[in-house]
């Protein structure tokens, strides 16, 4: 009997190339820039010179109701939170980005991409904060679908993961609609400001889910509607 001995390493490097081939190193990940848009809203790297806009359209305590460490309720608060941002894509931690509604031709948010994983091809997006003004807008769901279509369409990521605090029903409903599917409930796994255990809601999309459910909706000649 002939025994083949395989080398592991190869297989890693394979099924990186295979599945996040944009990105050979995590480093080149925090390296690139992200610039995305459509005819409502443009993505891009948050940036230290955006933080004065922020700090004021951010500056609403209910904002941070569901933030599990910052709880911001001065601009100085906030300032300091942008601050931590950029120190965790500096760690390749997380990569945030800050939302633009072009109709209004101003900031109306931020979000990020993290616990990112090239060699299983997934990584998760969260930290999403939009203004009061923008709420119930076309900003939220014009900013999904285009980061979403980056992630499996272009970045050819087999996984996207949403985390979200269990008493935010309003966001988990939204992610739901889509196509996210709740997979369980993290029990008590975080603290958060405020000292109470937080259950986690976990939810995913599959890449052949969105390729599916974008191909649906164009065929209807519909949008997906949040």
């Amino acid at each position: 009997m002939l025994i083949k001995f395989i080398n592991t390493r190869s297989i890693k490097n394979i099924k990186t190339s295979l599945f996040s081939y944009h990105y050979s190193t995590i480093n080149s990940f925090f390296a690139s820039s992200i610039n995305l848009d459509n005819i409502y809203v443009s993505i891009s790297p948050m940036q230290s010179k955006h933080f004065e806009e922020l700090t004021k359209i951010l500056n609403h305590k209910d904002l941070w109701t569901y933030n599990p460490n910052y709880l911001c309720t001065t601009e100085a608060d906030i300032h300091a939170y942008l601050d931590n941002a950029l120190q965790h894509k500096n760690e390749k931690k997380r990569y945030p980005l800050v939302i633009y509604d072009k109709q209004q031709n101003q900031l109306a948010g931020i979000t990020a991409f993290y616990d990112i994983s090239l060699e299983h091809s997934r990584l998760s997006l969260g930290y999403t904060i939009i203004s009061p003004q923008f709420r119930r807008t076309h900003v939220n769901r014009q900013s999904k679908i285009i980061l979403i279509d980056w992630v499996f369409k272009t970045m050819n990521f087999q996984r996207l993961e949403f985390k979200v605090d269990i008493k935010n029903e309003a966001s988990v409903s939204s992610l739901k609609k889509f196509g996210a599917v709740q997979e369980g409930i993290l029990r008590s796994n975080q603290v958060v400001v405020g000292g109470r255990r937080r259950d986690t809601v976990v939810l995913s999309i599959l890449k052949d889910e969105w390729i599916n459910l974008s191909n649906i909706n164009k065929s209807n000649s519909i949008n997906i509607n949040i």
